[in-house]
């Protein structure tokens, strides 16, 4: 039994979700059902980011400043022998060294330290020594030197994490009765306390968990069908973070739509003969409800729909629902469905016919059944009441969990567990309906 815990984040005073396979989160807009899956997303990844800094991820991101560094620079500078001095692989070739050795002796140290007093002294004689600059440098000195420290870089990677998923606004916003409140949430798997945080206004304050591997090694969040058309420019997307270089002219997205895209692009190497048959029999009858399939194009880099009878078409010109279904082949086909993944779905009902909704709920039903762990947020009817019918007929009724989100005032919402209560969920789903048809 995995559960997370959360007090004061955003709009939620308090919840407590079971991740037992489904987990379903009912409520009305704005009442902080994305939030949970956003927040899911960011503590998985954070979590197993711990175990995964390499010297390659060092060096990458030593070198993803000084590109940044550089395009800076040369934006503002049309000075040749200035923009060669900054030319990231002339900085980088300075620093390799000292990015795969620590700094041991003092005359190391005056080397390492000389090399930025130069490229300060560049900066300021050319009058680029701005807060940008001063703070970049210090940013590449300080990866060059830090050594693997887990707690810092859980912290650090969480941080951004949090930034490009809510823009930092995770504390409940100030009024003189919530002033002096603060954050705190709780990941658990079984009896373990594997990872905890305290945040007060906007900022972590500290970060507790055990050196236990985590359950789920990845988690993928699925929204707007929209990431298919607009796959191009994702990709070349820088992740959106409160350092974005301000001289860059690149488009900047949300981390969980990048990384979605960024794996559904991985659909191009897949190949029939190495997929699992549990795989092949989920592409085929997705296959049949959508009357085709979705591929990516390396050479157009981009996604089509290959429709039965008729041929390849743009996704831009393939509709919505369709494209909903779509993610699950190319997931599929990418190899992003797995025990190990949480998969996280906002709203699905948004795209898709009342039909639909229901072979969609049966889809996820089957995913669980087969040991797919699903968290998914709704406010349609008939979504709730397929995935209640279709996880009983399949004997995952103990595996499934529903939570409504109730207002509690103008600021808070409660995320209260409903699985034997689904009524107060339905009735509060149905209340517009209720209002039109007996006004």
């Amino acid at each position: 039994m995995k559960t997370l815990e959360i007090k004061n984040f955003g709009i939620i005073k308090s919840a407590n979700i079971k991740l037992n396979g489904l987990t379903v989160i009912a409520g009305n807009n704005d009442s902080g059902k994305s939030t949970v899956g956003k927040l899911l997303f960011s503590i998985i990844k954070a979590i197993n980011k711990r175990d995964s800094f390499t010297e390659d991820e060092k060096e990458e991101d030593v070198s993803k400043k000084i590109k940044e560094l550089y395009l800076f620079v040369s934006n503002k500078s049309n000075i040749k022998s200035v923009n060669e001095v900054f030319y990231p692989e002339n900085i980088y070739n300075e620093l390799s060294k000292y990015i795969k050795n620590s700094l041991f002796t003092d005359t190391e140290i005056e080397k390492f330290e000389a090399i930025f007093n130069d490229l300060k002294e560049v900066l300021i004689t050319n009058n680029l020594f701005t807060t940008y600059t001063e703070k970049t440098l210090l940013e590449i000195k300080n990866l060059v030197k830090s050594e693997d420290n887990n707690d810092e870089i859980v912290l650090n990677y969480l941080q951004d994490n949090f930034y490009s998923e809510f823009y930092s606004q995770i504390s409940p916003q100030i009024s003189p009765q919530n002033a002096d409140l603060e954050t705190f949430i709780e990941y658990k798997e079984g009896d373990i306390d594997l990872f905890s945080v305290n945040i007060k206004n906007n900022k972590i304050n500290s970060i507790n968990y055990y050196n236990e591997p985590p359950y789920f090694k990845d988690a993928t969040i699925i929204e707007t069908p929209f990431s298919l058309q607009l796959s191009d420019l994702i990709i070349n997307a820088d992740i959106i973070g409160k350092d974005n270089n301000p001289a860059s002219v690149r488009s900047k997205t949300h981390f969980h739509i990048k990384d979605l895209v960024t794996k559904i692009k991985n659909a191009e190497y897949f190949r029939p003969n190495n997929a699992s048959e549990a795989d092949k029999d989920f592409l085929y009858k997705i296959n049949k409800i959508i009357s085709g399939e979705f591929y990516y194009d390396p050479n157009k880099q981009t996604f089509y729909y290959q429709k039965e009878k008729i041929g390849r078409i743009e996704s831009i010109n393939t509709a919505s629902g369709i494209k909903t279904f779509g993610f699950f082949q190319l997931l599929l086909k990418s190899r992003n469905i797995y025990t190990k993944n949480l998969i996280i779905i906002d709203e699905p009902e948004n795209h898709l016919h009342p039909e639909w909704q229901l072979k969609y709920a049966k889809m996820i039903v089957e995913l669980v059944k087969n040991g797919i762990s699903v968290v998914i947020s709704s406010h349609s009817p008939y979504m709730l009441q397929a995935l209640k019918l279709y996880s009983e007929q399949e004997g995952l009724k103990e595996r499934t969990s529903f939570y409504l989100a109730e207002e509690m005032n103008e600021q808070f919402v409660n995320i209260i567990e409903k699985t034997n209560d689904l009524n107060t969920i339905f009735s509060k789903l149905a209340k517009p309906f209720k209002e039109l048809v007996w006004a």
